[in-house]
């Protein structure tokens, strides 16, 4: 699939110490024209469980991801072997508004980066999906929940969903028929909405009300049914999908936990510098 575009499709991912995204030499999956989901922990790790979800039940595959030597030296491990914590998945299938592209790349760290790095990291993304010629990115995020006292198992199924776009993104915004966000938005989504203001992509995204205090499989559940505009070849049944959320919930509950020991050991116990506090 060719996507005809104005876009400026130069890419600088040269600068000194400057994150780059890195493709698997072996990878024979093309880019071009694809839709981008991309979600980094925020509240509740809705994002975060959505993308895992699309990415089993699609059976996306891995062929690259983000490369930052500012960072601190982390992988995530599974099964015995060692993965990205930044990874980029992708899969062909009919998605975006009105079918228009026909593979999924997926975009989704199990790790928060430290908050001076997320311009970086979303610069180096956006950099490299004007040059690969992607056709949209959507950002995936969860906000705190005003029930902080709630517990999971009783908890009501998120009702608030609102929407962010840039300008370019006013369309696919209206596609996924969300509500318009009001206020101010930080972390990951506000990095990549001021960098992608010059790219001339469109970008959007769903931002949900999750809970703070645990991972959030409900909100995950309401993200990916709001997707349904732009992914019409996935059918979903809302209460075999929350069931199966929970079960990514409990893997990426176990994955961050993992990388988070190993970054912040017991010896060395505190605070970490997430972008969400």
């Amino acid at each position: 699939m060719t996507v005809e575009s104005k876009r400026p499709r130069k890419a600088d991912q040269s600068r000194p110490g400057a994150p780059v995204v890195r493709i698997d030499p072996r990878s024979t999956r093309a880019v071009e024209g694809a839709l981008v989901p991309i979600a980094f922990p925020t509240t509740g790790l809705a994002g975060n469980i959505a993308c895992r979800y699309l990415i089993q039940t699609l059976g996306a595959r891995p062929f690259g991801f983000w490369d930052d030597a500012e960072a601190a030296p982390v992988v995530c491990a599974e099964g015995g072997r060692g993965w990205p914590c930044l990874r980029l998945f992708a899969v062909p299938t009919p998605c975006g508004l009105g079918g228009r592209c026909d593979r999924l790349v997926i975009a989704c760290s199990d790790l928060s980066p430290p908050a001076t790095r997320l311009r970086a990291l979303a610069r180096a993304f956006l950099e490299w999906s004007v040059a690969s010629r992607a056709e949209a990115l959507i950002v995936l995020e969860g906000y705190a929940s005003s029930r902080e006292g709630a517990v999971p198992d009783d908890a009501p199924s998120p009702s608030r969903v609102a929407g962010l776009a840039n300008r370019d993104g006013e369309a696919m915004l209206a596609g996924l028929r969300l509500d318009r966000m009001e206020g101010l938005a930080t972390g990951f989504m506000a990095a990549m909405m001021l960098e992608s203001f010059s790219t001339g992509l469109p970008l959007a995204g769903p931002v949900v009300e999750s809970h703070r205090e645990f991972p959030d499989a409900r909100a995950a559940a309401l993200i990916v049914e709001r997707l349904g505009p732009v992914l019409p070849g996935l059918r979903l049944d809302p209460e075999p999908l929350r069931a199966e959320a929970a079960r990514w919930e409990e893997e990426v509950r176990r994955s961050r936990a993992s990388a988070l020991h190993r970054l912040h050991p017991p010896a060395a116990a505190g605070p970490g510098a997430g972008m969400y506090q």
